[in-house]
């Protein structure tokens, strides 16, 4: 009875190993007909061989058709978690994975699942497999299985896929070796506390703060759609930096003047760096946050064609002294079309000297901050300017 019970023991592991093994193998077992590739192109004829543009993410990449066709690809039956406008756990090691082996590869096929042109998704970009070889002595492998049986994507596969069933058993094998996304390891690219800093330590050290968190206090100088630039005075130096929004939804991160807080993750977009992947209305951790809705003030408006939410006429200089490391400007203004006379206090960072008699009894225009906010009926007002450039004497 106990060797019949030890026999069985064996016959069980011998099963389970067995049944690794085959998920293990489960890319090696997927194979492309590549007799019949003469000709061909992707966007034409669902499938053909292609150059590599770049590589957006995961799961997202640029490729030159055989006719010379620009192809934005997205990975069919893989969706990896976010890299770039929002930022996931893994996100980056499946952009690095995915970079290494297309910018490695010898050559390149790319398959549509329909066995014709291929289909595109809600943002117009194509959708298929991507096939890659190392040597020109490999065979092709199939880049979105092997994701998602490397656990850095899930399978979404449609029922109808025309490799469904590979993929159904890829996501098993992750599952079962919990890889990745399956696991509950930490990610060693990917920071979920972010680190306290200001504009000038973000600038200076942007290359080694890549793919980190920063949270930092800013003021919104201008908005272009998505993007909006922000800005921080640091021992006494003007420092900018761009954010991309993406799809947050703080109305607060849009509006210019106001100081805020941002928590969001350093990265690159077209090989310039930006603050993206945006936290905010989260359960638990740093938030993006308003602190002051400190309004942008313009003075000759035309220096600004967003329409700031107060404007005046050109300030009149009455005096201007140096009080420490700045300069307080004090003149009278009237608001647009207004006879109503309005007393207005500005400090700007003495940066440079300046001969202060070529301000005095001058009218001047600029754009600043009133960091206690402003009703439309104040007569005085006490504000910042970032920068002496900023100022134009009329």
């Amino acid at each position: 009875m106990k060797k019949i019970k030890i026999l069985f023991s064996l016959m069980l592991t011998t099963l389970f190993v067995l049944v690794l093994a085959s998920c293990t193998n489960v890319v090696d077992k997927l194979k492309l007909d590549t007799s019949n590739l003469e000709g061909k192109s992707f966007n034409e004829d669902g499938i053909g061989i292609v150059e590599l543009g770049s590589v957006t993410d995961g799961d997202t990449a640029n490729f030159f058709d055989y006719d010379g066709t620009y192809v934005t690809l997205r990975f069919f039956s893989v969706d990896t978690p976010e890299s770039t406008g929002d930022v996931d756990k893994w996100g980056l090691a499946a952009s690095r994975f995915t970079k290494d082996k297309l910018e490695n590869a010898v050559s390149i096929i790319l398959e549509s699942d329909t066995g014709g042109a291929p289909e595109k998704d809600t943002y117009q970009r194509y959708l298929g497999y991507v096939w890659y070889k190392s040597s020109e002595d490999d065979e092709y492998t199939n880049l979105n299985l092997e994701l998602v049986a490397e656990g850095y994507s899930k399978n979404t596969s449609k029922a109808t896929g025309k490799y469904v069933d590979y993929f159904n058993e890829a996501q098993e094998y992750a599952e079962k070796k919990k890889l990745h996304i399956w696991s509950n390891e930490d990610d060693p690219l990917f920071s979920s506390e972010p680190m306290e800093t200001d504009l000038k330590y973000i600038n200076e050290h942007k290359e080694e703060l890549y793919y980190k968190m920063v949270m930092f206090n800013a003021y919104i100088k201008q908005i272009d759609g998505q993007y909006i630039t922000v800005e921080q005075v640091v021992d006494n130096e003007l420092y900018t930096f761009t954010v991309y929004l993406h799809n947050t939804s703080a109305t607060f991160l849009k509006t210019q003047g106001n100081l805020v807080k941002i928590v969001g993750t350093v990265q690159t977009y077209n090989d310039e760096y930006q603050i993206s992947g945006i936290k905010y209305n989260q359960i638990e951790g740093e938030n993006s946050a308003l602190i002051t809705q400190g309004y942008y003030l313009t003075f000759g408006y035309e220096i600004n064609a967003a329409a700031p939410k107060y404007s005046f006429e050109n300030l009149k200089v009455s005096s201007v002294t140096k009080d420490g490391d700045n300069y307080v400007f004090v003149g009278t203004t009237t608001r647009i079309r207004s006879t109503v006379e309005v007393s207005v206090t500005f400090t700007v960072p003495a940066t440079e000297e300046i001969n202060v008699n070529d301000y005095i009894n001058k009218e001047i225009k600029f754009v600043g901050y009133n960091e206690n906010g402003t009703k439309s009926d104040d007569v005085e007002i006490n504000m910042v300017v970032r920068t002496l450039s900023d100022i134009i004497i009329q």
